[in-house]
């Protein structure tokens, strides 16, 4: 769901809903980018997803916080894209436990990253 605009106008919980997808263990690929979605990273769900995902992209949106250090747990993750978002604090050194993962796409409105790209 790209370019949707799902985020709401106040407050601070736009990626609830990820809690509700914890369930879906067949869960491959999550894409909202650019939709003005508002929260905190850390207090999102998304470390306990499906340890089948394989690609995340939430770039373009409002959300801030720093990247969980939980995200590790996504073991089959090739590809993570927060690019354009209000993250803050250092990449947590685990994420180089994840094997699969070819691409990381970190980008930060207005200040330090723009568009980096680290491969392995």
């Amino acid at each position: 769901m790209r370019g949707n605009r799902l985020g709401s106008i106040e407050g601070d919980h736009d990626l609830d809903f990820i809690t509700s997808l914890v369930n879906c263990t067949k869960l491959k690929i999550l894409v909202f980018e650019d939709n003005s979605l508002k929260a905190s990273l850390v207090s999102s769900s998304i470390a306990n997803l499906s340890t089948q995902i394989n690609w995340i992209s939430l770039g373009i949106n409002e959300i801030h916080g720093t990247i969980p250090s939980g995200i590790e747990n996504l073991v089959n993750l090739t590809f993570l894209s927060l690019e354009s978002n209000q993250l803050i604090g250092t990449i947590p050194t685990n994420l180089g436990n994840l094997h699969e993962m070819r691409a990381l796409v970190l980008g930060r409105k207005k200040t330090l990253w723009h568009h980096t790209i680290v491969t392995w």
